[in-house]
């Protein structure tokens, strides 16, 4: 029985030992697409952060624009004559004017 688990042992390790002369063979293969592998998926992560920045950003313009359009009619309702001589009748107590009651004064210089 000891004689069997000696033999059983030896051929253990021999068959590790082939492994391992296989795995040190090809060894440089190895790491060289582990490597290869590991600078693709860090390009990619790279990637994929930058494209969630831009999509972010792309957003952010967009609700930029939006709020430039809304205050860009703001400004327009605002300056609108209309509602300049409502203002100024309504809250100033203003009245329009005629050029016939309007005396120009000439200073000569």
């Amino acid at each position: 029985m000891k004689r069997y688990q000696q033999t059983y042992r030896e051929g253990i390790l021999s068959e590790i030992q082939k492994d391992f002369s296989v795995i040190k063979k090809y060894f440089l293969y190895i790491f060289l697409i582990l490597s290869v592998l590991s600078f693709l998926v860090y390009y990619n992560t790279l990637n994929l952060k930058k494209d969630r920045e831009i999509a972010e950003l792309i957003k952010e313009k967009n609700i930029l624009i939006a709020e430039n359009l809304k205050l860009q009619k703001e400004i327009t309702v605002l300056s609108s004559p209309q509602r300049i001589e409502k203002v100024a009748r309504e809250k100033l107590r203003m009245m329009p004017v005629s050029f016939e009651s309007v005396r120009f004064l000439e200073i000569d210089e």
